[in-house]
This record gives structure tokens, sequence and C-alpha cells, in this order.
């Protein structure tokens, strides 16, 4: 599947703190930033499936 380049403005002081934790992690800003965007969907269709 094809990347594409996203941009986003944070507090430098969180892009830090978040560079640093993935680093402990050995994964990249990006490989987390996915992971969270894949549950969060997920979270979502779940919440939707069960109002319907």
């Amino acid at each position: 599947m094809a990347k594409i380049e996203l941009r986003l403005k944070i507090e430098e002081s969180v892009r830090d703190e978040f560079k640093a934790a993935c680093a402990l992690n050995r994964k990249t800003m990006s490989e987390i930033i996915e992971e969270y965007m894949k549950g969060y969907v997920e979270q979502t269709n779940q919440q939707r499936q069960k109002k319907e």
C-alpha cells in the first residue's frame, strides 16, 4: 500500500517526549502514529456498529 506524508502541528516538547518514547520501544514515530490511527478507526467503527 502506498505511503503518504502527513504534516501536523504539535508542541515541540510533546514531539520530543514522543520521539524518545518511540526510541525506547525501538519504533519510529510513524509506526506508532499509524498503529494509533488504525486502533482509533477500529474503535470508532465498533462504537458505530453498537449504535445501529
